[in-house]
């Protein structure tokens, strides 16, 4: 009876490790079969991207299809999010300072990031999408007492001229070598040397400088120049990446899906229908 009872609890044992062990090994299978990608990008960049509350300096989630982010929001991650998941893939976002997620991505840290402007420096280690996820007009933002009159680039010289840290303006801007440029890492602290005439005029980006100022009520406290050059926006991979290719011929697919079935239409309508007033740039045009 004894021996009965033990091959019993024996048997029962070697069944449950054995189920066990193949539970674990299907668990494992599915999850390798799931399409994922990794990607970096900022916050303090409305309406593109937006925190939905503090962050640390970096912040880490996993974003499946079907659900959104506890962390940030905006077009841009409407729209990446969107193409993404309509293309099957879990994306493992990565927030980090703008200047650490152009690192990450060149050392293939992580796989893609966005939103990213071209330039010819970049153009020669990233892979740029063909489909742009936003817009952006640069521009000088002056005091409104400020003398200041818009000649050109040129007639900036000698001026010191505050920018975003890490932040691409064009490349006629990347030519100008007359004006002292003062890099900075926020930009309500750019405005707050602006106000303690520590610069004469901050590079901006519009509409995600006007964004900012709108958000601390201090929209009518500067005057803006008119736009000197504008840029789209994209989502990139290194070109080294041996997933480079897959990645964003899937976000390019995805996105014409997006556009085809008026999901894009829908995010423009909650994110920049209820845009800032226009750049100077888009008042010339319309002159």
């Amino acid at each position: 009876m004894i021996r009965s009872s033990l091959c019993v609890v024996t048997f029962c044992l070697i069944f449950f490790g054995i189920t066990e062990q193949t539970s674990s090994q299907e668990q494992l299978a599915q999850t390798q079969s799931v399409k994922q990608l990794s990607v970096a990008t900022l916050v303090g960049y409305p309406p593109f991207i937006i925190a939905k509350r503090n962050l640390r300096a970096a912040h880490y989630e996993v974003v499946p299809p079907g659900l959104d982010s506890d962390s940030i929001m905006g077009y841009s991650w409407d729209v990446f999010r969107g193409s993404f998941h309509q293309q099957g893939y879990t994306i493992n976002l990565k927030v980090y300072p703008w200047v650490r997620a152009i690192e990450e991505v060149k050392k293939q840290k992580v796989d893609l990031l966005f939103p990213a402007g071209w330039t010819k420096d970049r153009s020669e280690y990233l892979l740029y999408s063909k489909r742009s996820i936003n817009k952006v007009d640069f521009l000088i933002y002056v005091n409104q007492t400020s003398s200041i009159q818009w000649n050109g680039l040129q007639g900036l010289k000698k001026l010191r001229i505050g920018l975003m840290r890490g932040w691409s303006y064009g490349e006629q801007w990347a030519d100008l070598n007359n004006v002292k440029k003062i890099p900075v890492n926020d930009i309500l602290q750019g405005f707050r040397m602006l106000d303690n005439n520590r610069i004469d005029g901050f590079a901006g980006y519009f509409p995600v400088f006007d964004y900012t100022l709108n958000k601390v009520n201090k929209s009518t406290q500067y005057r803006k120049l008119p736009a000197f050059d504008s840029t789209y926006e994209f989502v990139v991979s290194a070109i080294n990446n041996p997933r480079a290719n897959e990645l964003i011929t899937a976000f390019d697919k995805g996105m014409k899906a997006l556009a085809k079935s008026g999901v894009l239409e829908k995010a423009k309508r909650t994110w920049l229908y209820d845009m800032p007033v226009e750049s100077s740039r888009n008042k010339q045009e319309s002159q």
